[in-house]
């Protein structure tokens, strides 16, 4: 009786092994089986990766996608249309997308897709990942990945209260409140600063830049960038992997700088507000401001500089805006204390 029950487990053994196998195997195009679908997703930033393995099966010693360094030896190892191409579906919709070689070594290829979502679609059981051979029209395989849903996020409001950014560590939300606020962003924004207490990242808000500027160690490029469409033509969102992420409290606007387009972690700037202002002068840890809108025409701004302000040299006349967390009335007009951050526009 023993030795029934000892084989009948030994056959259930076997094919759950064999079926397991099978989940493994993927699916398999001419020499190449891709062996696994597997990535991350955000809601709140509409961004998020899938990973491939991909081995070679054939007798073939190339890689099945090829990278733009294969090409031109750019160093850049994005994956181009070549022999195979590389999408993404979420339902019948195509999405944004760019896909990397992440590493390849002889017989097997890692490969990652960066996307965002523009399609307000929240299923992810949806999204495909779409293997066409020579053009898109010719699908060779379709795979579903299985994907691992993020919640977390950092929330950042700009001192307007018009814009919101919201980070994760897949990409970027930027949210205006109306579409004119979107389009105006845009139009004197050519970067953003992102602010770390120990280092600041330039992100460029494009894909592309010359190579020189490229090679830059503060530059970020979003690997991905989507524009919402129709109506409410007020968000992008952009694939955009950070890995200090967490570290970022201050958000600026880079470009032309009219409005004061900056932005602050929702945990630490609950109580700041902003103070636009001419220099008059300056002296040891003091900065005097004259102000520029009629009400208080007659006031003076005596502002209390944080230490990192303090060796610095302000221009007579120039605006400032002066984000702080406490305004006291006195006899000459304000003292402003508790200040997060001078932004200058010359």
């Amino acid at each position: 009786m023993k030795k029934i029950i000892l084989i009948g487990m030994f056959f259930i053994l076997m094919l759950m092994t064999v079926a397991c196998s099978g989940d493994d195997e993927g699916v398999q195009v001419d020499d190449y089986r891709i062996q696994s679908a597997q990535g991350v997703y955000s809601g709140q930033t509409r961004s998020g990766h899938v990973d491939l393995e991909i081995e070679t099966i054939g007798g073939s010693s190339k890689q099945m996608f090829t990278s733009s360094d294969d090409i031109t030896k750019n160093g850049r190892n994005q994956i181009v249309d070549d022999a195979y191409l590389l999408r993404l579906f979420w339902g019948e919709q195509e999405l944004d997308c760019a896909a990397y070689e992440e590493e390849s070594l002889h017989d097997q290829q890692k490969v990652r897709i960066y996307f965002t979502n523009d399609t307000k679609e929240t299923d992810l059981e949806k999204l495909r990942v779409v293997i066409a051979k020579g053009t898109e029209d010719q699908i060779a395989e379709e795979l579903e990945p299985e994907m691992e849903t993020l919640s977390d996020h950092i929330e950042y409001t700009s001192t307007d209260g018009h814009n919101k950014i919201y980070l994760s560590e897949e990409g970027m939300y930027l949210k205006a409140s109306t579409p004119s606020y979107m389009t105006l962003f845009l139009e004197s924004a050519g970067s953003l600063q992102l602010c770390a207490p120990d280092q600041t990242w330039t992100l460029a808000l494009t894909t592309s830049v010359d190579l020189e500027q490229e090679r830059r160690e503060d530059l970020l490029l979003p690997v991905v960038i989507s524009q919402e469409k129709g109506e409410d033509e007020n968000g992008i969102w952009m694939a955009l992997p950070i890995e200090s992420w967490k570290d970022i409290e201050t958000i600026e606007k880079g470009g032309s700088n009219t409005n004061p387009y900056w932005f602050v972690r929702s945990d630490l700037g609950e109580d700041l507000d902003y103070q636009e202002g001419v220099v008059s002068y300056a002296e040891e840890g003091v900065l005097i401001l004259s102000p520029v809108d009629s009400e208080n025409e007659n006031a003076i701004y005596h502002v209390i500089l944080p230490e990192e302000y303090k060796d610095h040299t302000f221009q007579g006349g120039s605006f400032v805006y002066v984000v702080y967390e406490e305004k006291t009335e006195q006899d000459y007009g304000y003292e402003l204390s508790g200040v997060k951050k001078i932004i200058e526009n010359g």
